[in-house]
């Protein structure tokens, strides 16, 4: 599965590391989770058609939502930043079971939400462009 592939490339990044941990969860984070962190979910995924049959080439958008407290936002940026310089131009092999083939990935935009003042936390959010291999 992809997800497991990002979620082991992005986790085992040194850029990711030195913010955080054990970020990955899917479509957010538990109320215990230790900050900064990180969710992410899958926006849409779609099979790629050639001429003549299906590719096997899936184009799909991943949401990445990072979230940090105390700090002014500090850690979304941070966060933000180590995930654009593993995430974007990526082409390559990930090491989910399935061995997931990733044609290529882009950064397509982020932005940045209020902060919640009921959780005091902060919130950014980007959005990357997928294309990998069924």
């Amino acid at each position: 599965m992809i997800e497991q592939g990002l979620i082991a490339k992005l986790n085992s990044s040194p850029a990711v590391q030195a913010i955080t941990a054990n970020g990955g969860w899917y479509e957010q984070l538990p109320t215990d989770a230790p900050m900064p962190n990180w969710s992410y979910m899958i926006v849409f995924a779609n099979p790629v058609y050639g001429l003549q049959a299906l590719s096997g080439l899936v184009s799909s958008m991943f949401q990445f939502d990072f979230y940090s407290e105390n700090d002014n936002g500090v850690g979304t940026v941070n966060l933000g930043k180590a995930f654009k310089s593993v995430l974007d131009g990526f082409s390559g092999t990930l090491t989910d079971p399935d061995s997931t083939g990733v044609n290529s990935a882009f950064w397509v935009g982020e932005h940045d939400y209020p902060l919640d003042p009921a959780r005091r936390t902060w919130r950014r959010m980007a959005e990357y462009r997928v294309l990998y291999w069924m």
